[in-house]
């Protein structure tokens, strides 16, 4: 199966593509992570659980340099997408005006 096959894109991947592309990088710190942002927060790992939080936004605190922020399990309104190439050639799924 090609990048740019006609099945849908799996949801955990529509769902990377929207965080990515509606966040800016997070101001919070470690510390304050928990607190501003209702989620549960692992420094060590920098991960960032916000499962079943009834969240319908990504938390606009999540820290900088966070490497996996699970949103499973909430209630974001689903954002039509569409299939564009991306400057380097890659497949790129972006939001529908």
């Amino acid at each position: 199966m090609g990048l740019l096959s006609s099945s849908p894109p799996p949801p955990h991947l529509i769902l990377l593509v929207i965080v990515l592309a509606s966040s800016r990088p997070g101001s919070a710190s470690w510390k304050t992570c928990e607190t501003v942002t209702g989620c549960t927060c692992n420094e060590g790992k920098k991960e960032v659980n916000c499962q079943y939080k009834g969240l319908k936004a990504v938390p606009s605190e999540i820290p900088a340099d966070t490497k996996s922020l699970d949103l499973k399990y909430n209630a974001f309104t689903p954002t039509p997408l569409r299939r564009v190439q991306g400057a380097d050639g890659a497949d790129v799924a972006e939001r529908e005006q």
